[in-house]
């Protein structure tokens, strides 16, 4: 009995503690995410580039959700993909006085859903 009880426990932790990296790089994503876009709103003509950093925390998110359901996961993740979107959004807006195309997201390992992409866009 107590063998069961102790496997439950380590698959647990282990859960968790795949949680907490999700959500370690989420943070990492809003907040480099968030610095872009002030960044864009002081910029005036000349755009920056996206921050050092933020393309390999979705790369690192992605070989972390590789093998997962993402669906699963979606909440460890979504604060920092909808702060993306926004970035992308806006510095696309920026350049060429367009709204971003659904299929530029492709290069993310996330899957962006329609709803993503409409509150990236409203936000």
């Amino acid at each position: 009995l107590y063998s069961m009880f102790h496997n439950a426990q380590q698959a647990y932790d282990a859960e968790v503690d795949y949680e907490e990296s999700l959500k370690r790089h989420n943070r990492d994503i809003t907040r480099l995410s968030k610095r872009h876009i002030y960044l864009l709103h002081r910029c005036g003509s000349q755009i920056p580039a996206l921050p050092k950093g933020l393309l390999e925390h979705w790369k690192e998110l992605g070989s972390l959700l590789e093998s997962k359901d993402q669906t699963r996961y979606r909440r460890c993740f979504t604060g920092g993909l909808e702060e993306f979107l926004e970035a992308q959004f806006l510095q696309y807006f920026l350049e060429h006085n367009a709204i971003l195309p659904w299929s530029n997201f492709e290069s993310i390992p996330v899957t962006v859903t329609p709803y993503d992409y409409l509150m990236g866009l409203a936000d």
